[in-house]
């Protein structure tokens, strides 16, 4: 009785003690609120970030009505408020955010009255110039000169089929327009610098976008399911194109690759279905696994000499069958990409340096691959499911052999390596009890 009684008045204490400190906040919201790190534990959840600042990641009791966020907690600034935050708190109706925080989710606030409150009053919600919220907007939208920021997923599923975002903006959070199915055309700020993970993704009737040549990164997703997307220039200030930047992005027909990218990423512009024509200046220098593949009607493809890494199955389409038709060894700039129509005995010429990531995969119709001197590579899963490759001869120079690079070939396969101590150890290491490896 006496530890159940004990443990009531714990409770009714902790209640009365919270209560305080927001009837504190409260009564003094209209001035900066600074916390010890004992109030703000009582509130909020919070996290430490790299440069000294707080971030605050949610609330402690998700039933409150009023949050008073503090400026500064234990001498601290707070900064940011974090991704689905106080999403949980359903009763939540009065927020008061000090100019100190300078980031805010654009899901910070979901599912709460306050936000539901907001919305009402102006589809775009803004706090300290920054958009966290623009999903209930529709028709033309424009934001105003003051907006320095767009948070992330502000704008997801909106109804709005244009904006006009100042050049003030120099940062548009990750999936920020996703899904926006009504949004025909964008121009991009000028000051922004990064074209965030998923900006436009699924945007179903996006036709044509305006990069400013302040862009130096294509995030990964970033025009994803856009197939209705056409007209599209990458600035010379790009530097790199994310993971599935373009993919499916069925109306673009032909597309240069500025000499400032460096890396297109893996499967960059898969399933571009209509894509007929690529050109990639000199600069490039690495191509990402499938960045092309599923490009049925791709004919023409410029590679400069700069290319030094491609990935597996980076090309595929009717350009890579006249390639495969010209030579069942397609070979760029030493790198031996595909070998997939190569048949019985194949000798791979001292030109290729490389053999690419799955370059020979399920080929059933090699039967004995001698290496020779020039290469030095053989990437992963390169020979994988060659069934019947009974004979490779593998030369000294090699000084790397991919993951999986012989798994699945046939039982009779033998492995000749030659002067190589170190890749004959590996080979057999891995191999011993699978195929014949002999050290020549």
């Amino acid at each position: 009785m006496r530890t159940n009684l004990k443990v009531t008045i714990t409770k009714a204490a902790l209640c009365l003690f919270t209560s305080l400190i927001l009837g504190l906040l409260i009564f003094s919201k209209a001035q900066a609120v600074s916390m010890t790190e004992k109030e703000a534990d009582s509130i909020f959840t919070y996290e430490l970030n790299e440069d000294g600042t707080y971030t605050i990641t949610g609330a402690r009791d998700e039933s409150i009505t009023t949050a008073v966020i503090p400026e500064k907690i234990g001498g601290k600034t707070v900064t940011g408020i974090k991704d689905m935050a106080f999403w949980m708190c359903e009763n939540l109706s009065e927020v008061t955010i000090p100019k100190s925080v300078t980031h805010i989710s654009g899901r910070a606030f979901k599912n709460t009255p306050w936000l539901a409150n907001k919305q009402k009053e102006n589809p775009l919600v803004i706090v300290n110039n920054i958009v966290i919220d623009g999903s209930a907007a529709t028709g033309k939208v424009k934001l105003p000169s003051s907006v320095k920021e767009i948070s992330e997923l502000s704008f997801t599923g909106s109804a709005m089929t244009a904006i006009t975002i100042p050049d003030s903006v120099t940062v548009i959070g990750k999936a920020a327009f996703a899904g926006s199915n009504n949004l025909t055309k964008i121009s991009l700020p000028k000051g922004l610098k990064e074209i965030s993970e998923s900006l436009l993704s699924d945007c179903k009737k996006l036709t044509e976008v305006t990069i400013p040549d302040s862009v130096k990164i294509i995030g990964p997703r970033a025009f994803w399911g856009c197939n209705k997307l056409s007209k599209i220039a990458i600035p010379s200030s790009v530097t790199a194109i994310g993971e599935s930047a373009f993919t499916f992005c069925y109306s673009i027909t032909k597309i240069t690759i500025p000499s400032s990218v460096v890396r297109i990423g893996n499967y960059a512009f898969q399933h571009c279905k209509n894509l007929t024509e690529v050109v990639m200046k000199k600069g490039v220098t690495a191509i990402g696994s499938s960045a092309f593949s599923e490009c049925a009607n791709l004919t023409k493809v410029t590679i400069p000499t700069s290319v030094k890494s491609i990935g597996s199955g980076a090309f595929s389409g009717k350009w890579l069958e006249k390639q495969q038709k010209s030579n069942p060894l397609v070979i760029i700039n030493g790198i031996l990409i595909d070998g997939y129509t190569a048949k019985g005995s194949v000798t791979i010429p001292k030109s290729v340096k490389v053999i690419a990531d799955r370059a020979f995969i399920a080929n059933t119709k090699l039967e004995k691959v001698t290496i020779s001197s020039g290469t030095t590579t053989i990437g992963a899963g390169a020979f994988t499911n060659c069934k019947n490759l009974k004979s490779i001869t593998i030369p000294s120079a090699v000084k790397k052999i991919g993951k999986s690079a012989f798994y699945n070939c046939s039982k009779n396969l033998t492995i000749t390596v030659k002067a190589n101590k170190n890749i004959y150890n590996t080979i057999k290491r891995v191999y011993k009890d699978t195929y014949k490896v002999i050290a020549k």
